[in-house]
C-alpha cells in the first residue's frame, strides 16, 4: 500500500495552507517504516503508522492534536481529518507498542545491522 501523495487542490480534505516543507520525505518515512515492520504486519497498519510517523516529526509537541497538525502540515491535509486519522490510530486496541518494539528489535539490532551493513560494502563489528 502506497503512502498517499499530498492532497490536490480542490479535493473535500485539502487545506487552504501551504504544505510545510517536509524535514524528512513522507514517502521516505513510509519506506523506512515498511521496510522496519516488514511482513509482520498488515499494509494498511503500516500505512497508518507510517503517516504517524510524519505528524510526530512535524510536530512540536506529542499530544494527538499536536500530531495531527503536523501531519497536515506535512501532507497538505485538512487538520480535521488529520487529528481524526491519529486519533484512530492511537485508540486502536489493535495497534500495541510492543508490536512495533519487537519487529524494531529483530531487524535492526544484533546481527540485522551487521547484515545491512555488510550488504551495503560497510563492515559490521
Amino acid at each position: 500500500m502506497a503512502l498517499p501523495t499530498r492532497v490536490e487542490e480542490g479535493t473535500i480534505q485539502t487545506s487552504r495552507r501551504r504544505p510545510a516543507a517536509a524535514r524528512v520525505a513522507p514517502e521516505r518515512i513510509h519506506e523506512f517504516v515498511a521496510e522496519l515492520l516488514g511482513d509482520d504486519v498488515h499494509a494498511a497498519r503500516v500505512l497508518s503508522f507510517a503517516t504517524g510517523v510524519v505528524g510526530v516529526l512535524h510536530a512540536a509537541a506529542l499530544g494527538v492534536h499536536a500530531i495531527g497538525r503536523g501531519l497536515a502540515d506535512a501532507m497538505g491535509l485538512d487538520p480535521k481529518h488529520a487529528i481524526k486519522q491519529i486519533d484512530r490510530l492511537l485508540s486502536n486496541t489493535g495497534v500495541t507498542v510492543w508490536q512495533f518494539s519487537k519487529a524494531f528489535r529483530e531487524r535492526w539490532t544484533g546481527s540485522g545491522v551487521r547484515e545491512r551493513l555488510q550488504g551495503r560494502g560497510q563492515r559490521g563489528t
